[in-house]
């Protein structure tokens, strides 16, 4: 019996765009398996400035199977993305923990657009992703 080859990093490695609010946009290497809130911050990226990330509540893991975790799920809207309309399609739809986070945005702030950083995991097949940022809220974080 054979083993299974080993994975390489192209393998495991996905790029995204992301364009900030003064439009300068930078491609970056990230893993499969992370999230895009993941990403950024490893890229320093001007996302989500609070430091405290909870687990997601649940994952969609089929098209008809959705495991909860029991995690507390996205704890602010700070790491509010929006995604490219192109690629609006390819993102998985939102959990219902990540939904209601979003509700609770400023509507002028949401689009259909508009999703959490922290909810959107990177697979293969978001290789290519172009994702805005929006110009963060004033903070007193440091």
């Amino acid at each position: 019996m054979c083993a299974a080859p080993t994975p390489t990093v192209a393998d495991v490695t996905v790029h995204v765009t992301f364009v900030d609010s003064s439009g300068n946009r930078r491609r970056v290497p990230g893993r499969v398996g992370s999230t895009l809130l993941d990403m950024a911050r490893m890229h320093k990226l001007p996302i989500d400035v609070n430091t405290n990330v909870s687990a997601p509540s649940s994952v969609k893991q089929s098209d008809i199977w959705t495991e909860d975790l029991y995690g507390e799920g996205p704890h602010s809207t700070h790491s509010h993305v929006l995604i490219s309309p192109d690629w609006v399609d390819k993102v998985p739809e939102p959990l219902s923990a990540e939904q209601g986070r979003l509700e609770v945005m400023d509507e002028e702030l949401i689009t259909p657009n508009s999703r959490l950083g922290e909810c959107i995991t990177l697979t293969k097949d978001l290789d290519g992703l172009v994702v805005y940022l929006p110009e963060m809220p004033p903070t007193d974080i440091p």
